[in-house]
């Protein structure tokens, strides 16, 4: 029983040497850059097991800084990530079948948004996302918008230096495959917005992705109070067009 003990106890000090020793950082820094992405600086921390990331570009997003932790089973995951002056947080299974999300915070004039309308106000939301051998299949979420002021809006008819939209809720809904359905209202001081559309998700690069909405709006001020005019929403997530 004394051989036995000492044995085990050998093989324990000899697994614990070997976790604390094992090159995580290096070769998951090798899996990152094989699926381009670099983080500036990546540690592991050995109790509880989790890896930090600092400055990570993510589809042209850059994320501040991300911590993702590995349940004990390794069968479940959690990122959290500090976005846009906010916070992120994302869940899912070893499968990628599942995923769930949480936003807080968001700054949407901190976001890589490239449009010649200047968005200020802030973003919370959640929902998830369901896949299926590789594809967008299912899910369903929640946005709330608060704050929500544009600059410099120019859409012909339409010319504000500045416009308060206030708040309100974008939904979405996964309506076939790699298609997202969204809807809402916002209700502002200076107008009523619906907002009705989709948007076609690239999964190998974000950016990629097409929007296409149908927004409706009733003014509330000037001399074109009262009136109501609809205009689209076009383009990739950096280059939107409004017409």
């Amino acid at each position: 029983m004394r051989k036995l003990g000492g044995a085990l106890l050998f093989v324990l000090f000899f697994l614990i040497s070997l976790y604390l020793t094992f090159p995580f950082e290096r070769i998951a820094l090798g899996v990152l850059q094989e699926e381009g992405i670099y983080p500036k600086e990546l540690t592991f921390h050995h109790f509880p097991p989790e890896f930090t990331a600092k400055e990570v570009r993510l589809n042209g997003i850059k994320i501040e800084n991300i911590v993702f932790k590995p349940s004990l089973s390794f069968k479940d995951f959690k990122v959290l990530g500090n976005l846009c002056s906010g916070k992120l947080e994302v869940g899912f299974n070893r499968k990628l079948t599942n995923v769930n999300f949480h936003l807080e915070g968001l700054k949407l004039d901190r976001c890589p948004l490239k449009s010649d309308v200047k968005v200020k106000g802030a973003l919370n939301g959640s929902g998830n996302l369901l896949f299926e051998k590789g594809f967008l299949r299912g899910g369903r979420g929640t946005f709330n918008l608060s704050g929500l002021n544009l600059e410099n809006l120019n859409l012909g008819l339409i010319s504000y230096k500045f416009l308060s939209l206030g708040s309100g809720d974008i939904n979405y809904r996964v309506s076939g495959k790699n298609y997202l359905k969204v809807f809402g209202e916002l209700s502002g001081k200076d107008a009523d917005v619906s907002v009705n559309g989709g948007i076609s998700v690239n999964l190998r690069n974000l950016n990629k992705s097409y929007l296409s909405f149908r927004v409706s709006v009733k003014l509330k001020t000037g001399n074109l109070k009262g009136k109501r005019f609809n205009f689209r929403v076009q383009g990739n997530p950096n280059s939107l067009r409004f017409f």
